[in-house]
């Protein structure tokens, strides 16, 4: 199974575990990952109507916070991913960390 298929499930089941519905229009998931508190990298996936955005898919390399501080590391990304949507006014509906 495709990497695609087992995210649209796994958002799927957060959806109904929570009772969001595709109500939303767009939405965007992050999460991060390092390799031993170093190399620290963020990604994001934008869902649009259910469906993965191919468009919506981006890495963040983590510059300013150190690889062990998961906090900092969530707040750069989340401040150039909203920083970049803000400009292009695509903001997303919802967020999902």
């Amino acid at each position: 199974m495709s990497a695609d298929v087992n995210m649209i499930k796994l958002a799927c089941r957060i959806y109904r575990k929570f009772l969001i519905h595709f109500a939303y229009s767009s939405n965007e998931c992050f999460d991060l990952s390092n390799l031993s508190g170093s190399e620290p990298v963020a990604c994001k996936i934008r869902f649009e109507g259910g469906k993965i955005a191919k468009a919506g898919k981006r890495l963040f390399k983590i510059k300013q916070a150190s690889g062990s501080d998961d906090y900092g590391g969530m707040r750069e990304a989340l401040q150039r991913s909203l920083k970049h949507s803000k400009e292009d006014n695509t903001l997303p509906d919802l967020l999902l960390i």
